[in-house]
């Protein structure tokens, strides 16, 4: 397993990724779908359009404010 981080464009820095080498499945981590900007912009489909399975784990509204206390979460923006 590797993770990696990229470009400010999630989808170019994924497919830059797998033209570069192979990889069984991508795993994309998002914020729930109410505030997620990557699922509003259709991440995942576009990112399986690569050719390569996709998993999108998104954790539910009361998961994520019961691991936030005073604060965002991340802060990453997807």
């Amino acid at each position: 397993m590797e993770g990696l981080t990229g470009e400010e464009d999630p989808f170019e820095a994924i497919r830059r990724a797998v033209d570069e080498g192979h990889y069984d499945e991508i795993v994309i981590s998002t914020l729930p779908i109410r505030v997620s900007k990557w699922l509003r912009r259709d991440l995942p489909s576009r990112v399986q359009s690569l050719g390569v399975p996709v998993t999108v784990v998104t954790p539910d509204r009361e998961r994520l404010q019961d691991k936030v206390v005073g604060g965002t979460a991340g802060g990453m923006g997807n």
